[in-house]
């Protein structure tokens, strides 16, 4: 595949992202032209992480993330924003340093200091751009949110938030490995979460361990949490977008180096493969791939390219 090509495709993908993100800052009260609400539960973490880490292609949102933490901060979990950044691109965790030490600063939001930096510089925004409010929490995009407010900020919440967005239609029951893959928390955190919220009648659980060796497993009615909530019953499953956005991470950085670097058609090959085998179950989970079938030409990057593109397509129709 000619290097203008992998170009095309990375580039591609790093617009259709772009594209998300607006709509899910303007579901979660951004005031953004954003097309289409959001429709999967928004991840407001990962949403962060990755709008800091797309600042260098749209300076826009340093406004935007600004904005909405200045007015939400009290929903946003530090803790999360920690456990998430690790892996990421080092701009990724310089940025998040300069929002904290500026909420610490300008906010005196004393919860942030974990995450802050004296040494940080300041995020260039205009402080005087107001670009958010506070979400209207009307349908199943900003659960998260929603639950958050209701339950406080931490494990059980997004816990929570998780069990909902399994399948409606085919009850589905998810181990605590599997709970704590998908929110970013350790296993010891979510297995005592899921036993709390158990325990209290808000998910099931059909606990194996004891009797024959095997795990616990948890799963929720979303439809009876529906009325609740006070939004429509029709629930699309839970977004995944912390390890989508990680893989557009991977790829526009590796389209990055490709322009800086002029390197070989086995390089390229290689580092396509190693792309695909990072993030091998999530292509296969979201059924957007699979990256070991061989592509027509028997390249690898023709295999990530298309990855990348069935993965835009696939955010029309399911963001």
């Amino acid at each position: 595949m000619p290097n203008s090509i992998a170009i095309d495709f990375a580039a591609s993908l790093r617009q259709a992202t772009l594209e998300v993100i607006w709509r899910q800052w303007g579901t979660l009260g951004a005031t953004v032209s954003s097309g289409a609400p959001t429709r999967t539960t928004i991840d407001p973490e990962a949403l962060i992480l990755t709008s800091l880490w797309m600042m260098d292609h749209e300076r826009r949102l340093a406004d935007v993330i600004w904005s909405w933490v200045d007015r939400n901060s009290a929903v946003i979990s530090i803790q999360r924003l920690g456990n998430l950044r690790v892996g990421l691109p080092p701009i990724v965790s310089t940025r998040l340093e300069s929002l904290a030490q500026e909420r610490v600063r300008n906010a005196r939001d004393a919860r942030w200091r974990s995450l802050s930096s004296t040494d940080a510089a300041p995020l260039s925004k205009r402080a005087d751009k107001i670009r958010a409010v506070e979400p209207r929490l009307t349908s199943w995009a900003t659960l998260m949110v929603q639950l958050r407010m209701g339950m406080g900020v931490g494990v059980k919440a997004d816990v929570l938030s998780f069990i909902l967005g399994l399948n409606m239609h085919l009850p589905e029951w998810a181990s605590v490995t599997m709970i704590a893959d998908a929110i970013g928390y350790t296993t010891a955190a979510v297995r005592r979460a899921a036993d709390d919220l158990a325990r209290a009648r808000f998910i099931r659980n059909l606990d194996t361990a004891e009797s024959d060796g095997g795990t616990r497993m948890f799963s929720g009615n979303p439809s009876a949490w529906a009325g609740i909530l006070g939004v429509s019953p029709t629930i699309p499953a839970w977004g995944y977008w912390r390890e989508r956005y990680r893989f557009v991470i991977d790829v526009a950085t590796w389209h990055d180096h490709e322009l800086e670097h002029a390197t070989t058609p086995y390089a390229r090959d290689v580092a396509a493969r190693e792309i695909l085998k990072r993030h091998r179950t999530a292509l296969r989970r979201d059924r957007i791939i699979d990256p070991f079938e061989s592509s027509s030409d028997g390249s690898t990057l023709a295999d990530l390219a298309a990855a990348s593109e069935a993965l835009a397509r696939f955010w029309v129709s399911h963001a």
